[in-house]
């Protein structure tokens, strides 16, 4: 036996509509159109006072799905660089392509400076050997 046949189907409201009028009306034939234009009305007000849908849950605004996908990108290319997987240079231009900050390296640089100390001696060679 299937679901289908175990479960008790409800009556269709024409054969309800017609069960009530032949118990207010036992032996009266119904009136031309009565069980149409009835069931039709029924059918129009529960159609109308149907209680509406719950709204659908709230899906994430695309200014937040956006940023989550752009942080997901940057991470992805930060492990994968670090992996060795993809070399930096090639990171950094995806994450310009997006609009994201580059990787955060380390560069060596190296500065010459002018230096200037003044020391206070009797002569040029003790002026050389302070400290």
């Amino acid at each position: 036996m299937s679901a289908l046949e175990s479960d008790p189907q409800p009556a269709a409201l024409e054969s309800v509509l017609r069960d009530a009028w032949n118990a207010f009306q036992p032996g009266q034939p119904t009136p031309l159109g009565w069980l149409t234009h009835t069931a039709a009305r029924i059918h129009d007000y529960l159609g109308a006072h149907q209680p509406a849908p719950a709204p659908p849950a709230p899906r994430p605004a695309i200014d937040e799905q956006a940023a989550e996908l752009r942080r997901q990108v940057w991470q992805t290319l930060r492990d994968a660089a670090s992996d060795h997987d993809i070399a930096p240079d090639a990171a950094d231009r995806i994450l310009h392509a997006f609009e994201l900050p580059g990787l955060p390296r380390r560069w060596q640089v190296r500065l010459t400076l002018p230096l200037t100390i003044e020391v206070t001696a009797t002569n040029r060679e003790d002026a050389l050997d302070t400290p």
